[in-house]
């Protein structure tokens, strides 16, 4: 839990202040990053939506992993900004981290398009982690996609 814990970033997240948080995204600080990540999930709104994107190149997993969380619960429509997120999130399922992945694919499953459904099973189906498999499957089944990923 301290990792992902930062005064300031709890402070902003308190007060709403997305911009604020988006800033925060570009910290020195690994916890403040973090925290900033952590704190969008529970703040999801638009006006972070380039940041998070930026964040996505993060060089640590925590980081990419939570911002991948708050990808995912901003509501963007189907047009290019909704092709611009899931592009990014469709990216993050050949991170080296199995947790990113796994993340990555839970925030995709927002996003409804068939070309998608059909690069994460092309992706998943031959993923050595278990988690992203599994995470793969209630997707998909979420999704209302008949084939599972083993």
């Amino acid at each position: 839990m301290l990792e992902f814990f930062s005064p300031k970033v709890d402070r902003l997240r308190r007060d709403r202040d997305v911009l604020g948080l988006a800033r925060a995204l570009e910290a020195k600080s690994v916890r403040t990053r973090r925290a900033a990540a952590n704190a969008l999930v529970a703040v999801p709104d638009r006006q972070a939506l380039e940041a998070l994107l930026q964040a996505l190149g993060d060089p640590d997993e925590l980081v990419r992993a939570n911002t991948a969380l708050a990808l995912g619960e901003i509501e963007v429509e189907d047009g290019e900004t909704g092709t611009r997120v899931s592009g990014a999130l469709t990216g993050l399922l050949d991170d080296s981290s199995e947790l990113v992945r796994a993340l990555g694919t839970a925030a995709l499953g927002r996003y409804r398009n068939d070309a998608l459904v059909s690069r994460r099973l092309t992706t998943l189906r031959d993923d050595e982690s278990l988690i992203v498999r599994r995470t793969a499957n209630v997707v998909l089944s979420d999704s209302g996609d008949a084939t599972e990923v083993d």
